[in-house]
């Protein structure tokens, strides 16, 4: 459960109150550590308490007005599809900002007050200096962004290869690490699916992602 994705959901206005609550609940169920979503379908309606297809009618409007977008992907062994993994569109792109307008206030050099005479900022040579953000981070080869898990073999990564390639970037497996999630080989990826077109946000966090690991090759 997370609860900025379910803030983010009440604040949507426009919404027919039935698509509202579709939306409700699936932020309710939205992964704020793993930035995971992907409910069974007959939970969903049970917890919206309509049918599943007047819960699909609603998924459509909601699709329809980018507010969310389904991603289908095939088990690899048996061949069936496994539950559809949903993306929140509005609630990653405000996060994605929130992020960016953190890391900006925390990168900003704090200056003395002119009217005191002792600033309250310590100096860097003292025995607890300030740690700049973002430091840590870079010098213990953290992750700066979390990333997606996308299966290996399915649409998602055959989606990524595709784009990456009419994109004239380098192939998937040049660019994305390889991983584990919950038991299956992954690509690790900045987002869930490739840039809509003339989504400049999106376009933005993977030509950002593709430099750096150009860079890290």
């Amino acid at each position: 459960m997370s609860h900025a994705a379910t803030n983010w959901a009440i604040r949507q206005r426009g919404l027919k109150p039935a698509a509202k609550i579709v939306l409700w609940h699936l932020a309710d169920r939205h992964n704020g550590d793993t930035g995971q979503c992907n409910p069974k379908q007959e939970r969903l309606a049970q917890d919206c308490e309509m049918s599943r297809s007047t819960l699909n009618l609603h998924l459509n409007e909601l699709e329809r007005l980018g507010l969310i977008r389904r991603i289908v992907t095939i088990d690899g062994a048996t061949k069936r599809q496994r539950p559809t993994a949903y993306v929140l569109i509005g609630f990653e792109r405000e996060a994605e900002s929130d992020n960016r307008t953190r890391t900006a206030s925390g990168n900003r050099t704090r200056k003395p007050c002119p009217k005191k005479p002792e600033s309250r900022v310590r100096n860097s040579d003292t025995k607890n200096p300030v740690k700049e953000p973002g430091k840590h981070a870079r010098e213990t080869g953290a992750p700066k962004r979390s990333m997606h898990p996308i299966p290996v073999s399915g649409s998602g990564a055959e989606n990524w290869s595709a784009w990456l390639k009419r994109s004239d970037h380098p192939p998937i497996d040049e660019l994305a690490e390889r991983a584990e999630h919950a038991g299956e080989p992954v690509w690790l990826l900045p987002i869930r699916s490739p840039p809509r077109a003339g989504d400049r946000i999106e376009e933005g966090i993977v030509l950002r992602w593709i430099e750096e690991r150009r860079k890290a090759r």
